[in-house]
């Protein structure tokens, strides 16, 4: 896909008969999104954002449960990737957020979609997207990326001098 001259890939893991992925770990190029603010909370979540970037072990981890969530793979509209999904469950978790909250935020804030790995002209997922794509993470996977990200994120802060 092109949007202004830039070619947009995606890695595949599961492809319909046509060839279009369905579903994927992450974006290889990321989104076009506005820069961050200078805020507190945007530090906050840009430091988690690198966390999140140093384990794609994470993500891969949640495409498993995404894919067998028992959803045709070969049906439907692109997914979000399992990086996306994760993202916005650590958000959903860090703010509290309902569903419907979480959908407006998503909807409304710049930084959370910087945050999320959603580009300035995408469109932000429905809260019924949201609410499949989240419940789909299975308990297991949440407490095995736990401690990685735990891990990574004091790996990090040595490596920056904190």
């Amino acid at each position: 896909m092109y949007v202004g001259g830039i070619a947009f890939t995606a890695v595949p893991c599961t492809v319909r008969e046509d060839g279009a992925p369905m579903r994927k770990s992450f974006d290889r190029q990321r989104p076009l999104t506005q820069p961050w603010l200078n805020h507190p909370q945007a530090k906050q979540l840009g430091h988690i954002a690198q966390v999140l970037d140093a384990l794609p072990e994470a993500a891969e981890l949640v495409l498993k449960d995404l894919v067998g969530a028992g959803v045709d793979p070969h049906t439907g509209r692109q997914g979000m990737s399992a990086e996306q999904v994760l993202r916005v469950l650590v958000l959903k978790q860090m703010q509290d957020f309902s569903y419907e909250e979480l959908e407006f935020h998503l909807a409304d804030s710049a930084t959370y979609r910087a945050f999320c790995g959603l580009g300035v002209a995408d469109a932000g997922p429905s809260k019924s997207t949201l609410q499949r794509n989240i419940k789909a993470v299975s308990e297991q996977t949440l407490e095995e990326d736990a401690p990685r990200c735990t891990y990574s994120a004091g790996h990090l802060a040595q490596g920056a001098g904190r």
